[in-house]
């Protein structure tokens, strides 16, 4: 059985696009994630950079990067209701999917502790979810990574990653 689903139009943007440091640009993928959702449900005519900075400040995003809980708190003092998942992420991640609301996935490798794993997709970085495929062996995030090719839908493998992932969702409405 292979079922698929994504949602369309979704702008990426590129963490490195941002007017920061060399450093703060590094560790702006969590901010960058904030920026890319707001703007599908509320598109902005501001320049993308400046939006993306924007949220890498009401964030207080340090150098060593976003934590879920400081996203979903920055959200909350914004007016948004938002739930952070670690368990059942799949279902809350394909319920998101379903209703048309891209959601932050973190992938965290060292407050995971799981230090010494090679596997994982990232060790520690923020994409959006889009949209997700699923086959007879696995399931798959499809997911904005905020690297260098922002519209790049990156193929993710849940199970291989899933103990180091971090679902953070929020209603569109305030």
């Amino acid at each position: 059985m292979k079922m698929k689903r994504i949602i369309q139009n979704v702008a990426g943007f590129s963490q490195y696009d941002v007017p920061l440091s060399h450093r703060g640009k590094n560790s702006a993928c969590g901010p960058t994630a904030i920026a890319t959702i707001l703007n599908y449900h509320y598109p902005h005519s501001e320049p993308a950079d400046q939006w993306q900075k924007k949220w890498y400040v009401n964030s207080k995003t340090g150098w060593f990067g976003l934590s879920a809980r400081k996203m979903s708190r920055t959200l909350n003092e914004l007016g948004f209701s938002t739930k952070v998942k670690k368990k059942m992420f799949i279902q809350s991640y394909m319920h998101e999917i379903e209703h048309n609301r891209p959601a932050a996935i973190k992938f965290d490798q060292w407050t995971s502790f799981r230090w010494f794993s090679s596997e994982y997709k990232y060790r520690y970085h923020w994409v959006t979810g889009v949209g997700y495929e699923v086959t007879d062996d696995d399931f798959f995030l499809l997911a904005l990574d905020h690297g260098k090719q922002k519209d790049a839908i990156r193929r993710i493998s849940f199970s291989v990653n899933a103990q180091i992932l971090s679902l953070v969702t929020f209603s569109p409405e305030k």
